[in-house]
């Protein structure tokens, strides 16, 4: 028998990865070309409109009806299913996170449009680069972090305009308006209307390759510009090196980029190679002081291309781009294996489908509503857009000591925000996935070769130190109980351990639990010691629970006694019992007094990101363990308080 959606549809909704932004480690419609017009006839099904994502559940309302418990979807309904725009706006802390950029699964490149309010593009409003409501647009770049509460990426990026600002000689903040009701995407695919450009703009990525193409609606000049120093946040100071040379119908160069978090430790080079459908009519480049009119290379902190376009009405032109975090040779490669010269934007826009069509089909459900089936599957969907592949197509990778490696027999990935995936993304693929959780466990373990031990949140080519614990703990010890093979445990215990009990080596960039003499002294974190301590006291009691499950499953039966009974001890320090919450507790013992538990922190305070109210129930491992402590009616009292009286609980 079958089993309807709605048995999986909580599970789904999970899987979206909403990565927190905060450290302990603070940083400084188409007019086509003919050949492409029948193949686009034949996709049109696939794009999935923009719509009021604020009332998902008014069709159900209207009696959307039930669909067969007895048909399973197939890949293409899977596909066809997902709704890319899901997740752009919103409200609250970590929304507009995720971007209708075009993507391969975990692919690096995700080109789409990074958005703007009047030139306006607060950070909080545009992690992905996209905000669901922004009216203009200042291009589309080739770079995204999805689902994370930080901005970062948004590098390489191209606009159309009709006309050069001469007057301002600043084109890095040129933008323009976006027709939102245009807008049409689907896994792998991105087009949209910029109506004061009459240009129409369509795009589609592989892993390491994008394919733009510009259709002008009227006939007349159509200017790119290509921004090679560009990020989400734009800020020029993350900007250390770019380099562009014009050749013909060739555009290449690099941008070495230092991120909020992509750079808190090593920034990164991405080399890029560009190939025009034809030569531009007139082409420079610009730097920081305004365009060089005949001037074919630039360098500098800000430098980018002016292509201008003598276009027909209706004429196309069209950018592959290959990327590469090595070399040009590799950018090059990528281009031509990817976005080679005789393929079609909609060859490569199939290609990418069936790539997604294999990762949807490993959950194919029955039953329920298109609306709900929408919700999985874009769920879904979004479990496969991060982590990173920063594999590239000749098995080399940049690895976190900024050299490049080689990787056999895995694919390497980054931009593993762990302290939020370990409880979302990760045990949903030790489900479904396994091969995807290998490769994520194995470069974890490639990055403890490569730096000394295992991070808790690598992004690019940096270890951020982003949130809190060594949240890796939970994930190698769910996989190996939950059967992931191919991963040498025992040697993933002994670098685990390394980062949970204050041992890493002196030079490693990421040294692991903070204040870990402290909880091993007190078997809590004091107050004294810093802010957050009931958090991490409670983070690291689950972790080191984890770590006794690992310790066990690899034999080792005395390191898992320990670690157990360390762990409960932990979490039970912090229990007062005349608040009825976990409490942070000075060094002789006693609870701080006047916590009011409804009080939320962020950056400061006995918590992280929440309060007391919260983490009170943050004892996964042992909720029958907390009933007790607390008392089974209390419990019980407290459940129906936290879901009844919350600030959400009617929406």
């Amino acid at each position: 028998m079958t089993r309807p959606l709605s048995g999986v549809l909580a599970l789904a909704l999970l899987l979206a990865c909403g990565a927190c932004s905060k450290s302990d480690n603070p940083a400084p419609v188409a007019d086509m070309g003919a050949q492409d017009m029948a193949a686009v006839e034949d996709l049109g099904a696939d794009m999935s409109a923009r719509e009021d994502l604020g009332v998902d559940m008014s069709a159900q309302d209207m009696g959307e009806p039930l669909l067969d418990p007895d048909t399973l979807a197939t890949p293409a309904e899977a596909y066809e299913a997902v709704n890319p725009f899901i997740g752009g706006g919103g409200r609250g802390f970590g929304y507009a996170g995720l971007t209708p950029a075009a993507q391969a699964p975990l692919g690096f490149v995700k080109l789409g449009p990074d958005t703007t309010r009047g030139g306006n593009h607060p950070a909080q409003q545009h992690f992905s680069g996209y905000y669901d409501t922004d009216p203009h647009t200042r291009g589309f770049s080739h770079t995204h972090f999805v689902g994370t509460g930080v901005a970062d990426y948004g590098n390489l990026r191209v606009l159309p305009v009709r006309a050069l600002d001469e007057e301002d000689q600043r084109p890095w903040r040129a933008w323009t308006t976006l027709d939102k009701a245009s807008e049409r995407a689907a896994p792998g695919y991105y087009e949209a209307e910029l109506p004061d450009e009459r240009v129409h703009a369509a795009m589609s990525a592989d892993a390491w390759a994008g394919h733009h193409r510009y259709t002008a609606r009227e006939a007349g000049r159509v200017w790119l510009l290509l921004n090679g120093a560009t990020s989400v946040g734009d800020e020029q100071e993350r900007n250390l090196d770019t380099q562009l040379t014009i050749s013909g119908d060739t555009v290449e160069g690099y941008h070495t980029y230092r991120g909020g978090y992509t750079g808190r430790r090593n920034p990164f080079t991405l080399y890029y190679s560009i190939k025009l459908s034809r030569p531009a009519d007139e082409a420079f480049v610009w730097e920081a002081d305004g365009f060089k009119r005949g001037q074919l290379v630039g360098s500098g902190e800000r430098v980018g291309a002016a292509l201008g376009f003598d276009a027909a009405a209706g004429e196309a032109v069209e950018l592959r781009v290959g990327v590469s975090l090595i070399s040009l040779d590799g950018a090059r490669a990528h281009r031509q294996a990817q976005a080679a010269d005789d393929q079609s934007l909609e060859a490569l826009r199939q290609r990418v489908r069936a790539q997604w069509e294999a990762k949807l089909a490993r959950v194919r459900v029955a039953g329920g509503r298109a609306s709900d089936r929408e919700k999985f599957y874009t769920a879904l969907y979004n479990t496969y857009r991060m982590p990173t592949r920063l594999h590239e197509l000749d098995g080399r990778y940049m690895g976190l000591d900024a050299q490049p490696h080689e990787a056999s027999g895995f694919v390497y990935v980054s931009d593993l925000s762990l302290w939020d995936t370990f409880r979302t993304l990760h045990p949903w693929w030790a489900l479904v996935d396994q091969e995807a959780q290998r490769d994520a466990l194995k470069s974890l373990m490639q990055m403890g070769a490569d730096t000394g031990t295992i991070p808790r949140w690598p992004a690019a080519l940096s270890t951020t130190g982003g949130m809190i614990g060594t949240s890796a703990d939970v994930v190698f010890a769910d996989s190996a109980l939950k059967g992931v093979e191919g991963i040498d445990y025992d040697a993933a215990l002994d670098l685990l351990l390394l980062t949970a009990n204050g041992q890493a080596p002196e030079g490693a960039p990421f040294q692991g639990r903070d204040d870990m003499n402290s909880y091993l002294q007190y078997g809590y974190i004091p107050a004294e010691v810093e802010d957050e301590t009931v958090s991490r006291t409670l983070e690291y009691a689950y972790h080191d629970w984890a770590l006794s499950n690992l310790a066990r499953h690899v034999g080792r039966e005395a390191l898992a006694d320990e670690l157990l009974i360390r762990s409960r001890a932990a979490w039970q320090a912090l229990y007062d019992p005349a608040s009825g919450f976990f409490m942070p507790k000075t060094q002789d013992g006693a609870f701080i007094q006047g916590i009011r538990p409804t009080v939320h922190y962020q950056r400061s305070g006995p918590f992280t990101e929440g309060n007391a109210w919260q983490w009170l129930f943050y004892v996964p491992q042992d909720p029958e363990g907390l009933r007790e402590l607390i008392g089974a009616e209390a419990f019980l009292e407290r459940l129906k308080t936290f879901f009844e009286e919350s600030e959400l609980a009617e929406d």
